[in-house]
């Protein structure tokens, strides 16, 4: 799946692949989503690459959100401007969490972001 970085490069999800990955799934409209990013910019998740993907969204829309909640994330943000991601995953709702390990499978599903980044580290040990 080809996704737009907010600096216009062209990437796919495969090239995040050989560390584990958190995928962190919203939109602007989704409940929750502002005090989730808030966290992932203050997180240390050791060797667990962060990416934002922001589905449905102009590059505009994200930096206005991050302008809005007062961050500047070292982590990627990633575009899906169309929604495609859901022709991958079903989304149930958003935001949404999906981690992979490091050779890009998918580990687990969670609704939201998990509360601290030792809950998160757990789910990656486990694998």
């Amino acid at each position: 799946m080809k996704l737009e970085t907010l600096e216009g490069e062209k990437v796919n999800l495969r090239d995040f692949s050989g560390k584990p990955v958190l995928l962190y799934v919203w939109s602007g409209t989704c409940v929750g989503h502002t005090k989730d990013l808030k966290r992932l910019t203050e997180m240390d998740l050791g060797n667990v690459r962060v990416i934002s993907l922001a589905i449905g969204m102009e590059k505009e829309d994200v930096e206005k959100t991050y302008s809005q909640i007062g961050i500047s994330p070292s982590y990627p943000t990633l575009l899906d401007k169309r929604i495609e991601i859901s022709d991958h995953i079903t989304l149930v709702f958003l935001p949404y969490t999906l981690l992979y390990d490091e050779n890009g499978r998918l580990i687990k599903k969670l609704a939201k972001l998990p509360y601290s980044e030792k809950e998160i580290k757990v789910f990656f040990e486990r694998n």
